[in-house]
């Protein structure tokens, strides 16, 4: 049982006992019973009476005069031999001996000598060593041997324990030495304790040199111990152990280990001394690590009661991370820690202090980061901190910080490492957007040098997406009734989460498996944490590191997605940066980028406006910095944050469409830019959405031609390519049903045959391509990503409307059949089925149309309803309505639900609510 259990404890328990005890008739009979029980040796059981039956008479007046001291007297003995029997040493139990013997004292009890001995000695464990002195004065006269060992014991106390009483302890040496009487093994006690306070003091040379002339006067002497001569010898060695002098060091080590017994703590300091000096040797086969280790743990077991156990344990700790072994390390740091305890609690245990874990911490920390092990260095880097709770220095702070961005860093880099989809196919991928990833990347451009606390060049990537895809389109084609509102502006925007936006609002952790982008979110927002703190740490004396501080802090909240947290500490780093800081305008960026991810679109567009404004011919903004780059990398989001905003006007579409016209005209950036790139991308695919599908045509073949593989969202740029030239193809269609002169009605059917044809073969192309990377990365239709598989899925599709409407029917009809087939029991399946039949009812085939009716009907009638729930099927009302058409010429019922067009639409089968070209795959490529 601990002796604070023992005390605090039995002291409860007396207490409690008030209101449930009555005083038995003879109130000293239980004082008595407690004195006979102590004077046989049951300290405990004398402690139960005292706290209990005795203390509540006391309390209750029925005990008084010489029975009041006598209990404080018991009380202070019993506890005393209590804790002395159990082999521990509490502060607390200490106090209630000294305050138990003061009040028998105040009670007019007498103490005896072996009582003044115990009192004097609490005092001196309690550091009330001025106290203790008064006592010793007091004794000196009377009991002279009681009064040396008390002065004896305030020696030891302070040379251990207060090194800061140097002169104290120094005076009572002195006092000691005028005794005549004195051994001389009590005088070669005193010269160990002068000599150990000039090595701690950094005398080395002197307490040597000392020694050195002592040691041949004391050693012939009759009476000198081999335990003293033992201790001076240890000293000695430390001595030269210190001076650097190995050899000498470890003659009289090893001597003294000879003289000294197995329980002897001067023994255990002679071999810590010599497991440090094998641990200095190291050796390249780490055979004298080993053995300095395997010492350390001797002197750790021999000696854990002493003061000895904190340095075994810091040798044993730093020897096991020298051999790599970080589990044994870790484990022996993590004990230490718990003896130091924290800031609070007086920064010492024992044989070592709290600065001296902090500092072997802080240097396996250093260590393991500069290998490249940042979990290692985040663990040692954490017990470091618990020893300074929450006064750990800065270096720390930052370290920690470091690590966990480096943590992250690993599992982000588990993206690359496993294979990613081809660029551009879907956004998951955050290294192809138009601020990262390319060569004048995010900080490394912007920073002009200013790396930030974190040691590499700021990156770019923001958060994740707001949502996860945005709306009802499918992969081939344009939005459902697309065209102009009102306002004039695209009739359908972009939401916050479909894939052009939110390529536009990186997300670092997209890609990663749900474990891996959970550890690196949560590493990425301890390294934001930890680099505000440390700012918060260096605001005062270093303001360019709480600069770099609150930079790093909303650079890695950025990319951990917690966007509060960035914008935070963005705005506050553009409040404390100064007009020349380089990354002003970066910050600025990305702040309007924030608003982005939110929705917040005009906050967003105001802010990529000013931007922009700010730049001047000479490329110099208002804030007398580059902002060049970042006005070139404004121009996509604002584009986008107007088009994404249902409240924009034509008039402020036209401003965007005009400044990407505007970037285009390569006056900021050159054609080879990735601000050139997605300026072309994104006019032409607002070209695309206002149905220019003419000039949409020429802005994405430009692109595609330029960039090919290097586009973002490759294949959805090249699918809406395809799909613009198949749209163009409709408009002259619809045109050529007016009155025209011959050779331009000829010209212009030629016309549209090359756009169907460019049609077929590019969504063939991609048809092929998307097929082999989906099969090559999960196989089958189950492969790829789910943009990518939709791509495919429409391309296939794609092919057969293209060869329907260049009355290609044989090959229309098998690329149907191959769709139908490949997609078998897939709700868009219907689509190839029903065009199969278009395409036998216009050749005339009439009984092939109604068995391929027949098969279509059937399949239809095996769908349940809620098949039709899906906003990204293909199957749109014009192909509805194309199939009822030619089920009609039939002569058949075409099998649709409810028995017509009218009753579909009531049951809000997909497409019939839109409009949209016959003929047409589906309403709108996804983004």
């Amino acid at each position: 049982m601990p002796a604070l259990g023992l005390s605090a404890a039995l002291l409860v328990a007396g207490m409690a006992s008030l209101a449930l005890r009555a005083p038995k008739e003879d109130p000293l009979g239980p004082l008595r019973q407690a004195k006979d029980k102590l004077e046989s040796g049951d300290a405990e059981g004398a402690l139960g009476l005292l706290n209990g039956a005795v203390l509540a008479s006391v309390q209750q007046g029925q005990i008084g005069g010489d029975g009041v001291a006598e209990f404080h007297l018991l009380r202070a003995r019993a506890t005393a031999q209590a804790q002395s029997r159990l082999g521990v040493r509490s502060q607390e139990n200490f106090g209630i001996v000294a305050e138990e013997f003061e009040s028998a004292r105040g009670a007019g009890a007498l103490l005896e000598p072996a009582d003044l001995s115990v009192l004097a000695g609490a005092l001196v464990e309690l550091g009330r060593i001025d106290e203790a002195l008064t006592l010793a004065d007091t004794l000196e006269a009377e009991h002279p041997k009681l009064a040396t060992s008390l002065l004896e014991a305030v020696v030891e106390h302070n040379v251990a324990r207060a090194p800061q009483r140097a002169d104290q302890t120094l005076a009572l040496l002195s006092r000691l030495a005028r005794d005549p009487t004195r051994s001389v093994d009590r005088r070669a006690w005193s010269l160990a304790r002068e000599t150990r306070l000039r090595l701690d003091a950094g005398f080395t040379q002197e307490g040597v040199a000392r020694l050195l002339r002592m040691l041949p006067r004391l050693e012939p002497e009759p009476g000198l111990s081999a335990e003293r001569r033992g201790e001076l010898l240890v000293l000695l060695g430390r001595g030269y152990y210190e001076l650097g002098d190995a050899e000498q060091a470890a003659a009289h080590l090893e001597r003294a280990v000879e003289l000294l017994g197995a329980s002897d703590p001067s023994r255990g300091s002679a071999e810590l001394l010599l497991a440090s000096m094998l641990s200095a040797r190291g050796g390249a086969n780490g055979e004298h690590l080993e053995a300095a280790r395997a010492q350390f743990a001797r002197v750790r077991r021999a000696y854990d009661l002493t003061d000895l156990v904190g340095p075994a344990l810091l040798g044993y700790a730093q020897t096991s991370a020298a051999l790599q072994d970080d589990t044994e390390a870790l484990e022996a740091y993590g004990e230490l820690v718990g003896l130091v305890g924290g800031a609070g609690d007086g920064g010492g245990g024992p044989g070592v202090t709290r600065e001296q874990v902090a500092s072997s911490l802080l240097e396996r920390h250093k260590d393991r980061a500069a290998r490249g092990e940042p979990l290692l260095a985040l663990r040692y880097a954490e017990l470091a901190e618990r020893t300074w709770d929450d006064r750990a220095p800065a270096e720390l702070i930052l370290g920690i910080a470091r690590a966990h961005l480096a943590l992250a860093e690993e599992a982000i880099a588990q993206r690359t490492h496993a294979g990613q989809p081809h660029a551009g196919d879907d956004h998951s991928s955050p290294g192809h957007n138009s601020d990262h990833g390319d060569d004048h990347s995010g900080g490394s451009q912007s920073s002009g040098g200013h790396s930030g606390p974190h040691g590499a060049q700021p990156h770019t990537p923001g958060p994740a997406k707001a949502d996860a895809h945005g709306g009802g389109q499918s992969a081939a084609g344009g939005h459902s009734g697309a065209g102009t509102d009102a306002h004039g502006a695209p009739a359908t925007q972009d939401r916050p989460g479909d894939d052009r936006t939110a390529r536009l609002i990186p997300d670092a952790l997209a890609g990663l498996s749900p474990v891996s982008a959970t550890q690196a979110r949560l590493h990425l927002v301890e390294a934001g944490e930890a680099f505000r703190r440390f700012g918060g740490r260096v605001v005062a004396e270093d303001p360019a590191a709480f600069i770099d501080a609150l930079w790093s802090a909303a650079d890695v909240f950025d990319r951990a997605g917690d966007r509060a947290a960035a914008r935070e500490s963005f705005s506050v780093f553009l409040e404390a940066a100064g007009e020349a800081d380089p990354r002003r305008p970066e910050a600025r960026f990305r702040v309007a980028r924030l608003h982005m991810a939110d929705g917040d679109w005009p906050t967003a567009a105001g802010r990529f406006r000013e931007i922009i404004a700010d730049r001047t011919a000479g490329g110099v903004g208002l804030e007398g910095v580059a902002t060049g780059i970042w006005a070139d990398r404004s121009v996509v989001p604002l584009a986008r944050a107007v088009l994404s905003d249902p409240r924009s006007d034509a008039e402020q579409v036209g401003y965007v469409e005009a400044l990407l016209h505007e970037t285009l005209r390569g006056r900021t950036v050159r054609p080879e830019s990735p601000e050139y790139r997605d300026a072309l991308v994104e006019l032409g695919e607002l070209q695309y959405e206002l149905e220019k599908h003419e000039e949409a045509v020429r802005s994405l073949t430009e692109a595609v031609q330029r960039y090919g593989a290097g586009l973002p969202r490759e294949h959805a740029v090249r699918f809406k390519l395809a799909d613009a030239h198949r749209r163009l193809a409709q408009r002259i269609a619809a045109a050529l049903k007016e009155p025209q002169p011959k050779s331009q009605r000829d010209q212009r059917q030629a016309e549209r045959q090359g756009h169907l044809r460019e049609s077929l073969a590019l969504f063939e192309a991609l048809r092929q391509e998307l097929a082999s990377a989906n099969a090559g990365s999960g196989g089958g239709t189950g492969g790829g990503g789910s943009l990518m598989r939709r791509l495919e899925r429409d391309a296939w599709f794609a092919v057969g409307d293209c060869a329907l409407e260049l009355e290609r029917y044989p090959e229309a009809i098998a690329a149907y059949d191959a769709a139908a087939q490949r997609y078998a029991g897939d709700p868009s399946s219907l689509l190839a089925l029903s065009q199969i039949v278009n395409a036998y009812a216009a050749q005339g085939l009439t009984s092939e149309a109604r068995t391929a009716n027949a098969r279509a009907v059937r399949y239809l009638s095996s769908l349940p309803d809620s098949a039709w729930d899906d906003p990204d099927l293909p199957m749109k009302r014009e192909h509805w309505e194309r199939w009822f058409a030619s089920a009609s010429r039939l002569g058949v019922e075409s099998g649709r639900p409810g028995g017509g067009q009218e009753a579909s639409t009531a049951r809000g089968l997909p497409g019939l609510g839109g409009g949209g070209q016959v003929g047409g795959v589906n309403e709108g490529p996804p983004e």
